[in-house]
């Protein structure tokens, strides 16, 4: 473990239980997936086997997001070795520490985002810095959208890791609503990211 990731454990961990002390509402779930995925480096294309943790949850000022991906192809190649990857997005609501609400329009919360993507195995470290916005959309539970930095602080090459990169910006969004459809309920939800050009 690199010192990096050692000094980030302690501090992440105490966080993940002061945001999990006191949730208002929480989804957690679990999936598994296997595909065949190319290897960059090999041009070998292996059957993968990811295994995903993730969590929704929201707390009194503010909410809680993350994942995390286990991927393993059972070829000792140095491509999908049992590796870990995972992002974590805390935010904190501007609406709910103001207790009046601080939106304007559909603009019903303004949210500071403090992400972080981190890879194992590829010893990438990318901050994600923002804002969000919860928008008032009819007929959606939520849709949310972020406009962050994405500030690489990876090893890179000389760490033994993936290329490091140029600093850029994501825009992303999510979203969700319910429907009836003759007796059944159906759920419409999503996300897709946007991310600026790097190097």
């Amino acid at each position: 473990m690199s010192r990096r990731f050692s000094k980030l454990a302690p501090a992440t961990v105490a966080a993940a239980f002061w945001l999990i002390a006191a949730p208002a509402s929480a989804q957690l779930e679990l999936h598994y997936q296997r595909g065949s995925i190319l290897n960059p480096f090999s041009a070998a294309s292996e059957p993968t086997h990811i295994f995903t943790l993730q969590h929704a949850g929201g707390w009194r000022a503010g909410g809680s997001f993350f994942f995390l991906d286990y991927s393993t192809d059972g070829v000792a190649d140095g491509f999908n070795d049992r590796d870990l990857y995972g992002e974590w997005y805390p935010t904190l609501s501007l609406g709910s520490l103001a207790e009046g609400g601080v939106g304007f329009g559909p603009v019903n919360d303004i949210r500071l985002v403090a992400g972080v993507n981190l890879g194992i195995q590829s010893k990438v470290v990318k901050y994600v810095p923002g804002v969000e916005l919860g928008w008032n959309i009819p007929g959606f539970i939520f849709v949310n959208t972020i406009l962050g930095g994405f500030i690489d602080a990876s090893s890179g090459l000389d760490g033994g890791g993936a290329p490091s990169t140029g600093d850029s910006f994501n825009f992303d969004v999510s979203w969700l609503s319910v429907f009836q459809l003759g007796g059944q309920s159906f759920s419409f939800t999503g996300h897709a990211e946007y991310m600026g050009a790097v190097t």
